[in-house]
């Protein structure tokens, strides 16, 4: 249990202190307004001006910033109605009108060039489209087309002229049926290559 400790409080003080602790004791109600003071930082003993009238005084001076941001901004609009109804200078910012009819002339060139460019692109584009379907319509011819074995054939022809004839004196070379039937084999086989 705790030790209890009495405090003498002006009567007043009590009376506040009774009305605000409602059904709290005496000591809970303490003890919450102390962890108040804890959690929020707020120091009794410093003279500040409550929540609300800090909250009240910093509306104020945002109002009075955005009035001066107002202002500030209409005389510079006034300014510029102002001088709409003067006579306009040959020369803004140290251009002249002569140098702002050239960049307006430019300017115009340069978006004539981009629209001729655009359109180019455009036929361009198409070109490389037609280009495209028809380099698709002939790989399918390619697909369908006969390949051949080279190397298989120039091994055939090599054996044809390395034949030996049956003689000395004559240039007549004889081959079996069974050596013909081998080389037609053989250069069917080179002529399928690749299917």
């Amino acid at each position: 249990m705790s030790e209890s400790r009495v405090i003498k409080i002006d009567k007043i003080i009590y009376s506040k202190l009774e009305y605000l602790k409602g059904k709290k004791t005496f000591g809970a109600y303490i003890e919450l307004m102390l962890k108040y003071f804890e959690l929020t930082g707020v120091n009794p003993e410093s003279v500040q001006a409550p929540l609300i009238q800090e909250t009240k005084n910093g509306i104020e001076r945002i109002v009075k910033i955005i009035k001066a941001i107002e202002k500030e901004k209409l005389n510079k609009m006034l300014h510029l109605l102002e001088n709409l109804y003067q006579e306009p200078p040959s020369m803004v910012d140290g251009v002249s009108e002569s140098q702002l009819v050239e960049v307006m002339n430019l300017n115009e060139k340069l978006d004539q060039n981009i629209a001729r460019l655009q359109k180019e692109k455009e036929v361009l584009l198409e070109k490389n489209r037609a280009l495209n379907v028809e380099i698709s319509q002939l790989q399918k011819n390619d697909a369908g087309s006969v390949q051949v074995d080279i190397d298989e054939l120039k091994q055939i022809a090599q054996w044809f002229e390395n034949l030996e004839p049956k003689n000395m004196f004559s240039k007549e070379v004889s081959l079996t049926k069974d050596a013909v039937g081998n080389i037609a084999k053989r250069i069917t086989k080179a002529i399928e290559y690749g299917h």
